[in-house]
């Protein structure tokens, strides 16, 4: 009986969704910008290039700025001392000689480990860099910035701020993603000034928007599905979309017409970019740059 109040209740709440987008869907039109910030696709360098340099390290952001990217997708994490650092991982184990949950790690703790102990070939010791420095080489060398956010909680909202802040030109150099929606929501709200970008893949989605955390899979993906295409701009402004590259074609660049920008995540192969880039006129995160 328990199971079947539950599944009614998931059940109600997706086809309130559902009735929700129908409803607004013919008014988004006019809750779409005026234009995008983005006015020609760019080659964005993923990780700041995961290929060519040990990812998420100013060596690899400082190497794709000299083979031609426009721009630098990072991503963020909080030490326990609440440091932003660059890291994909919630450990460092993966990319590092050491171990560890970086947010269990101070950042003293951290400096001193080599993240590109697992890169073959790389001979230098390269630090995991905090995200003000990363910053500060991004606008002096004109990389537009990508900041994807892994640990999406106030102390992130916080260390953002700060640096936007400290740099006001990020307001036109950069956006801030992510796949939950709801930490995008409360980023706009507190800041209208900051830009954001919502990421959506038809396979990878966040249980921590909303009510994620307390549905099943299905039904996280089925919010996630509404929330993106339909009710997403009528909290935040929407200039840029983040996608997985596979949903992309000339129908799906159609349907969001010209004023919003769309990324395209992540194109490693060279006649895919190219079709991307120059035929369907969308920007490409790549690992090689």
């Amino acid at each position: 009986m328990e199971f079947f109040v539950q599944s009614t209740s998931v059940a109600a709440a997706s086809l309130l969704a559902i009735c929700v987008a129908v409803s607004v869907s013919r008014l988004s039109k006019s809750h779409r910008p005026a234009a995008s910030r983005i006015s020609q696709p760019m080659l964005i360098a993923h990780k700041g290039g995961a290929t060519d340099a040990p990812e998420n390290t100013l060596a690899a952001i400082k190497m794709a700025h000299r083979n031609g990217a426009q721009g630098v997708e990072i991503d963020i994490m909080l030490t326990e001392d609440k440091k932003a650092v660059l890291h994909h991982d919630e450990t460092v184990d993966r990319t590092t000689d050491g171990e560890g949950r970086i947010s269990q790690m101070k950042y003293e703790e951290l400096k001193v480990l080599n993240a590109a102990h697992h890169f073959e070939g790389w001979e230098d010791h390269e630090v995991i860099p905090l995200l003000s420095d990363v910053v500060h080489f991004c606008l002096e060398n004109d990389l537009f910035i990508f900041f994807d956010v892994k640990s999406s909680d106030q102390h992130t909202i916080e260390e953002l701020r700060v640096l936007f802040d400290i740099y006001p030109e990020l307001y036109e150099k950069s956006t801030v993603s992510a796949f939950n929606y709801g930490f995008l929501i409360k980023m706009h709200w507190l800041d209208p000034k900051i830009h954001v970008t919502p990421i959506y893949g038809s396979s990878a989605v966040s249980k921590d928007c909303f009510l994620g955390k307390y549905l099943p899979s299905f039904a996280v993906k089925g919010l996630a599905y509404v929330m993106f295409y339909h009710l997403n701009r009528f909290f935040f402004p929407v200039d840029i979309i983040s996608v997985q590259h596979n949903l992309v074609d000339s129908r799906y660049t159609q349907y969001w017409g010209p004023n919003i920008h769309i990324v395209t995540w992540t194109v490693n192969e060279a006649e895919r970019k190219e079709q991307l880039k120059e035929k369907l006129r969308v920007s490409v995160i790549s690992d090689k740059v």
